[in-house]
């Protein structure tokens, strides 16, 4: 009973390890063990050699709780569910690298039921191939939500951003309208903003325009956002933040601390990782242009 006690202790050690390092040291590992076991200063004999199966199936056992993350489905494992919140919580481009099978779905499949309902957001994205259909279905869709006040029924504010001053007019979602207007009015993708809107109806090229403009913002975010702040659970819990946290960027309001351009950069930037950007792109092209440099309008 001890000597399983110490192989299980043991196999819980191998289940935190990588995958590709679990795999080759478990066997290994716990042979020795269970050959020290058994006071092995001798090769284990026919004798023994039940006794150690018996410990080696038991620490198997445990480490099969953990499957290859491909072959994941509910429900998972406390072991995987462990597994899944350190992912969450690892750098985004550590994660990919050390997934390469893998992709932002598989934070869908599994996070939205455990609590981070955000990434709904993300279903689908990575299927998309007609940025024009799904630039002006992400437009219109805030128009079915309970909170529409009707079209050019909504009304209108003018907010600030590190000195630059713009209205936004027709707030028909108040939720959504004000921190879409901002967020994508920061990255120059309204219509009106220079970006070439013919590129949208050929995927090869939008994809490219889009590299380019996360490349960029890649590159504003360097010194104040390390890659090792860029990770899906910080994703999620700065996005129940600053939407609403924009509203101390409108004129006149008193509340701190006001949002900057990269406070919604690292928003955007995790969906460049991930590869997913050239539809936040339409979106942003397709929902609202840029009026003579100081308002917005919506389509």
């Amino acid at each position: 009973a001890q000597a399983q006690a110490v192989v299980a202790a043991t196999a819980q050690l191998l289940i935190v390890l990588p995958l590709c390092v679990r795999d080759m040291l478990a066997k290994v590992v716990l042979s020795l063990l269970c050959a020290s076991l058994l006071g092995a200063a001798q090769p284990i004999s026919d004798e023994d050699s039940e006794g150690c199966t018996s410990l080696l199936q038991t620490s198997t056992g445990i480490l099969n709780r953990m499957r290859p993350k491909t072959q994941w489905e509910e429900p998972l494992s406390p072991e995987e569910v462990a597994e899944f919140e350190k992912d969450m919580r690892m750098p985004i481009k550590l994660w990919l690298g050390e997934n390469p099978d893998l992709n932002s779905d598989y934070f869908v499949k599994f996070g939205i039921s455990r609590g981070y309902g955000e990434l709904v957001f993300w279903q689908g994205v990575l299927d998309v191939t007609d940025y024009v259909e799904s630039g002006m279905y992400g437009a219109n869709m805030w128009k079915s939500q309970p909170g529409f006040l009707g079209e050019g029924k909504g009304p209108s504010k003018t907010w600030s951003i590190e000195g630059s001053t713009i209205t936004s007019q027709h707030l028909d979602d108040p939720s959504s309208y004000l921190p879409d207007d901002a967020y994508c009015w920061t990255f120059g993708w309204l219509k009106g903003q220079g970006l070439d809107g013919s590129l949208m109806s050929d995927k090869t090229a939008w994809d490219a325009l889009t590299a380019q403009e996360c490349n960029k913002i890649g590159e504003a975010l360097a010194v104040d956002f390390p890659e090792e702040n860029h990770t899906v659970y910080r994703h999620v819990m700065w996005n129940r933040v600053w939407p609403r946290q924009l509203g101390c960027n409108v004129v006149g309001a008193t509340c701190a601390p006001k949002m900057t351009k990269n406070n919604l950069r690292e928003h955007v930037y995790r969906k460049c990782l991930f590869g997913f950007a050239p539809t936040e792109m339409s979106y942003c092209y397709s929902r609202a242009s840029l009026i003579n440099g100081t308002g917005i309008v919506h389509h």
